[in-house]
């Protein structure tokens, strides 16, 4: 996944401005790193309004990588157990309740011979009582990289590094 971001006239405005190097560089770092924490911020928020996954969960797969005056976010990491989903039942119960499971915002799966225990949810692969296999949803670089997260982000991202340097830029003048 790869959002880049492009601000036309930046470099102009702040020459107009008659700012010297080092105060066109001051603001350009702290306005890309702000932007790329609101980012981040943001792709997390996008990727919950979608998926029913911990917030937690996502935000431990993704990393900010600092470079001069670009940054990068990294998102890496393996399938989330189903636990970091939405689940019913929640807890483990003595009553025999069907596993049902929520991935996706829209309503609860049932899960055909699942069944939860404390270590998490779990599921027979045959009739009969093992083998069985714990359960996976997506991994947040899958949810992240959805191509409708991926838009609303680039816009975003955007409109934020404008208001950004126009922020840093009026800090610098005072």
């Amino acid at each position: 996944m790869d959002i880049k971001v492009n601000v036309n006239n930046a470099r102009e405005i702040m020459s107009t401005l008659q700012l010297t190097q080092k105060q066109i560089n001051q603001v350009s770092k702290r306005a890309v790193a702000r932007t790329i924490a609101m980012t981040k911020t943001d792709m997390n928020r996008r990727a919950r309004e979608l998926y029913t996954a911990n917030a937690g969960e996502i935000s431990k797969s993704m990393k900010i990588v600092k470079t001069g005056v670009s940054g990068i976010i990294v998102s890496s990491g393996s399938p989330l157990p189903l636990t970091a989903f939405k689940i019913s039942p929640a807890k483990v119960t003595k009553t025999k309740k069907k596993l049902s499971a929520q991935i996706k915002r829209g309503g609860l799966k049932p899960i055909k011979r699942g069944f939860l225990i404390a270590k998490g949810p779990y599921q027979r692969t045959s009739l009969k009582q093992y083998p069985i296999k714990r359960l996976y949803g997506p991994s947040a670089p899958q949810m992240l990289g959805e191509e409708s997260i991926l838009d609303s982000i680039n816009e975003k991202a955007t409109g934020n590094l404008e208001k950004r340097l126009i922020h840093e830029i009026g800090q610098v003048l005072k």
